[in-house]
């Protein structure tokens, strides 16, 4: 990478920041090789990257405090992080730490898969050639690991499956210990590898840069609402201004899944995105203001844009 910067990857250690590295230092070592790692360890640290306007090509959750209560809002923020066009990766600490519950709810209620909690025990995985997204050429197509499961994964997501799972490929969802898949414009990957196994630091490397991976824009940007005003016409779209801050979405979390559930969802954090989205051809469903800085003194363009939107019905 003479000549260019290297890419950005954030590891979430937002509660067990030593176990990671003592399980898992050759995969810290191989990230730090091939791009520029930066450690979040608390959850201010964790906004910070997923709202800065040098985002990261990737996000590697390392422990599961990111999937707990505590931590609503940076994994709100993740998944949008997501959707606009990111990489996020539960590997690391994480399957050996996360709940059953979790497992049972994070994926279908943040990030709309049909994914769930599957059998935990060693085994050989097997490489499936039916997932396209990534480079195989580095990764081993057999070894034994350890793993906490998923179950309900699509063929074509499953990239590592027991060997009794493989003639299931041809006939529908499977259980598989490594999986990767689409969400929005990004992609979520999930390493369900409980002792860090050499082989498994390819998988994650692998995930890290499949051919078509970056850093989504930040947000706040127009390119955030390249919203079709053709072919889904018919779709809700509800435009969120929010410049104080992060806003409380452990409070309103019902409101903002209800949102996302009936209508497409457009924020924006700064005065300069908030004038683009209303000065754009798509014209919004609805404006949601969750915080009183859009209609201060300084902010009177905005204010104006607004009447002028209302008045125009």
């Amino acid at each position: 990478m003479s000549g260019q910067s290297k890419p950005l990857i954030v590891l979430l250690c937002l509660d067990c920041y030593d176990l990671f590295e003592a399980v898992h230092a050759h995969l810290s070592s191989a990230l730090e090789a091939r791009s520029e790692v930066h450690i979040a360890k608390t959850r201010v640290e964790a906004l910070r990257f997923l709202f800065s306007t040098s985002r990261p090509r990737v996000v590697i959750a390392c422990d599961a405090a990111v999937t707990s209560a505590e931590h609503l809002e940076v994994h709100h923020h993740l998944v949008e992080y997501v959707r606009a066009g990111g990489t996020a990766i539960y590997a690391g600490a994480l399957s050996s730490m996360i709940s059953f519950y979790a497992m049972e709810s994070i994926f279908k209620v943040a990030w709309g898969l049909p994914w769930s909690k599957g059998t935990y025990h060693r085994e050989t995985y097997v490489r499936n050639e039916r997932e396209k997204s990534i480079d195989h050429k580095q990764l081993e197509k057999s070894y034994s690991m350890k793993a906490n499961c998923i179950s309900n994964v699509s063929p074509e997501h499953a990239l590592y499956v027991a060997q009794y799972e493989v003639r299931k490929l041809r006939q529908g969802q499977v259980e598989a210990a490594v999986a990767f898949a689409p969400v929005g414009k990004g992609r979520l990957g999930y390493v369900g590898d409980v002792n860090g196994e050499i082989a498994t630091t390819a998988v994650v490397i692998a995930m890290c840069f499949y051919p078509s991976s970056r850093a989504p824009a930040a947000p706040g940007l127009v390119s955030l609402f390249h919203v079709s005003t053709t072919s889904h016409a018919q779709e809700p779209s509800i435009l969120i201004m929010s410049f104080i801050g992060i806003s409380d979405r452990e409070r309103y979390a019902q409101l903002y899944r209800a949102l996302r559930r009936n209508a497409s969802v457009t924020e924006v954090w700064d005065p300069r995105a908030a004038l683009q989205a209303l000065s754009s051809p798509h014209r919004f469903s609805g404006v949601l203001i969750v915080d009183g800085a859009p209609i201060e003194p300084e902010h009177a363009q905005i204010a104006s844009r607004l009447a002028e939107y209302t008045r125009s019905a």
